[in-house]
């Protein structure tokens, strides 16, 4: 598999860990020291080792979300040696656990991969928001992590 196409495949992976809520899965994207920033409103950031951001994801997720899609639209790359910048596309919806209200947005993760033994992994990823919306999500959502 070519470089670019492994770090597509990363990109996917995360989010198919996301939708999943495979904690394993997700521990194994990011670098032994992950940097994982998502920008307001959910305005959160964290620079530890995997296993501990995988924890967190993990209970994050169960805590707050009934239900919790993530999509991505399209990935660029550009590798330079043992490094690579990526910019991804993405689009989430999701329940939350409490409250009348939904969650909804477009984004846009900005990457900076590093090749390790195992692979390509995710050194850094920084969430941006471009669109935001919390209005009431209607009709039938799967479980956090699974299917209708």
């Amino acid at each position: 598999m070519s470089d670019h196409a492994e770090i597509v495949e990363l990109v996917v992976r995360f989010a198919d860990a996301v939708n999943r809520l495979d904690v394993e899965q997700f521990e194994h994207v990011w670098a032994p020291e992950g940097h994982w920033i998502i920008d307001p409103p959910t305005d959160f950031e964290l620079q530890l080792p995997r296993a501990e951001i995988a924890t967190i994801f993990g209970d994050a997720m169960t805590a707050n979300w009934a239900s919790f899609l993530q999509l991505v639209h399209g990935t660029v790359v550009d590798i330079h040696g043992d490094h690579a910048h990526a910019r991804s596309y993405l689009t989430e919806i999701a329940v939350p656990r409490e409250g009348d209200f939904g969650y909804r947005n477009h984004g846009q993760y900005l990457d900076d991969l590093v090749r390790t033994d195992e692979g390509w992994r995710f050194a850094r990823r920084h969430y941006r928001y471009l669109l935001h919306d919390d209005a009431p999500i209607t009709g039938n959502t799967a479980p956090l992590g699974g299917v209708l």
